[in-house]
């Protein structure tokens, strides 16, 4: 396999949040997506009902509560979808080939979790208008992706925007980290249990097209105990048996994060634990990691 090059490597570890005046919208070179995806952010408050150790969400100073534009983030994506169709947004990634900036997906993620919006079964639905209408235009087709941990797959509300999120071509990302309580709580920083995250899931793909996504990473010094990973291996084999997945990605850190400790895990590591879930029948992307250090007090605070 081709090493990426040093302009590569910058892009995945740097997922800024801003382009030029945006305000929701921003694009981002994904390693999960393997080129270009553009970011839809519902969480300008930095808003979330988790508080993940590995976030690269600077949190540092609290912010207002600030709600969706709805019209805004609708103009937003026609401008930066101009953009691309234009340039590539080559102006954006300098020194990065084409061939690696081929829009891949719109993806509603960004600074927390976006199913607690209100206004989140709305814009699945104005997302799926654009996508439509993209196609019909002659653009090259791209996929609609949400982002999610999970904590809100039994929602009706944000279910049926799922559902016309994934209507023409769409996906749900669920994040499912542990097999175990104890490990949920120091992963996600809540009280969510890993029971009411599996159901969710399970829910969530019998309805729309779902992936689970996992983050492994040496926490404190030390990797994951084999114990946690067997927990986690049977919860992917529950949710398969009752919901077929899509598939499972297993990435690392890979930009700095919020706590000190998080560490990449070896790619060895993560291709073993692949090999497991390859033999339950589902497919598996895997991604190795970027030691980014973490956000502490002696990098600059956010203006």
């Amino acid at each position: 396999m081709q090493e990426p090059s040093s302009a590569l490597l910058a892009a995945f570890s740097d997922h800024s949040r801003t382009f030029g005046d945006l305000r929701h919208v921003y694009p981002v070179l994904s390693r999960r997506s393997r080129g270009l995806s553009i970011g839809v952010n519902l969480n300008l408050d930095r808003i979330c009902n988790y508080d993940c150790p590995y976030c690269q969400v600077d949190r540092r100073i609290p912010s207002p509560r600030i709600p969706v534009d709805v019209p805004l983030l609708v103009d937003e994506l026609g401008r930066i979808l101009s953009n691309y169709a234009r340039t590539g947004l080559a102006e954006a990634f300098p020194g990065i080939p084409a061939e690696q900036r081929v829009l891949r997906d719109i993806a509603l993620s960004g600074d927390g979790e976006p199913t607690l919006d209100a206004s989140f079964p709305q814009i699945c639905g104005e997302l799926a208008l654009i996508q439509s209408r993209w196609r019909e235009a002659g653009g090259t087709p791209f996929r609609l992706v949400c982002i999610t941990n999970a904590t809100r797959l039994d929602n009706p509300a944000v279910l049926d925007g799922l559902a016309a999120l994934c209507a023409l071509d769409g996906q749900v990302w669920a994040k499912l980290d542990a097999g175990t309580d104890a490990w949920q709580k120091t992963i996600s920083g809540s009280n969510h249990s890993v029971e009411r995250i599996v159901s969710n899931i399970s829910i969530a793909a019998a309805r729309v097209p779902t992936l689970v996504q996992t983050l492994w990473m040496e926490w404190n010094g030390a990797p994951p105990r084999t114990s946690e990973v067997d927990a986690w291996i049977a919860n992917i084999a529950s949710i398969h048996a009752r919901s077929p997945l899509q598939g499972v990605q297993i990435h690392t850190v890979a930009r700095a994060t919020s706590k000190p400790g998080c560490r990449p895990l070896d790619l060895a590591w993560l291709e073993s634990v692949g090999d497991r879930i390859r033999a339950l029948g589902v497919a598996v992307d895997i991604h190795g990691g970027i030691d980014a250090g973490a956000i502490d007090e002696s990098r600059p605070l956010p203006p």
